[in-house]
């Protein structure tokens, strides 16, 4: 087995932030313009912020999302997380009309 320290590493001094972005599908319960509710496998921190990624109707889109509140769902070793989205983006609040306006017909 090789020596996974054989390159050169810095010690940190304090503190220092970093981030680790992934891509997760997720079940999702519902969906509005303001926000979502979706369901994972951990439970994420309250008041933390991601990009989310919707699809609605076959169309893309990234948002800005805040986890406002996160409950244990009926089934064992998963989470209801509430997300508030806090970017809409035109083509997701279109997307989300285009829906509602079909349920009604």
């Amino acid at each position: 087995m090789a020596d996974r320290r054989a390159s050169l590493r810095f010690e940190i001094v304090g503190r220092l932030r970093g981030s680790l972005a992934t891509t997760q599908r997720v079940r999702l319960h519902d969906i509005g313009p303001g926000g979502a509710l979706v369901e994972l496998p951990f439970p994420p921190a309250v008041d933390s912020e991601h990009r989310v990624q919707v699809d609605v109707d076959g169309q893309t889109t990234d948002v800005d999302a805040r986890v406002r509140h996160v409950r244990p769902a009926f089934e064992t070793g998963r989470f209801l997380v509430g997300l508030e989205f806090t970017t809409t983006e035109q083509p997701l609040a279109d997307a989300l009309g285009r829906l509602t306006h079909d349920g009604e017909s």
